[in-house]
């Protein structure tokens, strides 16, 4: 929920666009570009292996990553094909990397559940969670803008909001959400 209201987003991630994110706003037809961090390679992870844990339908294993003064928590269910999840601002070569190491310790499959937490903060900031597998062949129309939709005039620079004010932040999120609402 967003300003009292339920809104459902869409995030994709293309291959010829390595450091944006789009996401769709369903409510407002709209969607925003993210530059993500470009260039920023994770050069040492900190893997802790936390236990085994069911989430949902899954039974997973909890790992908690330390990189870049930044930490997260991941749920992997080994029943569920691996995939290569890049974390924002990530290369290649360190999403392989960070994979090699979860291998290493016996850690496969797919990621059920991430939290992301703040530098400095025990508490989630963002938690993402899948709520259904599938697998099957995609139509091309889901990797390109849909129609109907409209580019956000005001754009969300991942690498900018870390160096900002809690105050700035709701700024900039209040601009946003005000600008979608206009359209």
């Amino acid at each position: 929920e967003m300003g009292g209201q339920k809104m459902t987003t869409t995030t994709l991630m293309l291959k010829s666009k390595p450091n944006v994110t789009l996401v769709f706003n369903s409510m407002s037809k709209s969607y925003t570009e993210t530059k993500n961090a470009s260039g920023v390679a994770v050069k040492n992870f900190d893997i802790k292996v936390i236990g085994s844990e069911k989430v949902g339908n899954y039974n997973c294993t909890h790992v908690k990553i330390s990189a870049n003064g930044q930490s997260w928590d991941m749920w992997y269910a080994k029943d569920l094909p691996a995939i290569n999840f890049p974390l924002s601002g990530q290369d290649a070569a360190a999403t392989q990397k960070m994979i090699a190491q979860l291998k290493s310790k016996g850690i496969t499959g797919m990621p059920v559940k991430i939290t992301f937490a703040q530098p400095g903060n025990t508490s989630a900031a963002v938690t993402m969670l899948l709520s259904k597998f599938e697998q099957k062949n995609l139509s091309a129309s889901l990797f390109t803008i849909p129609a109907g939709y409209n580019k956000n005039s005001v754009s969300f620079d991942a690498e900018k909001m870390k160096t900002m004010s809690p105050q700035q932040r709701k700024e900039m999120v209040m601009k946003m959400m005000k600008e979608q609402m206009k359209q």
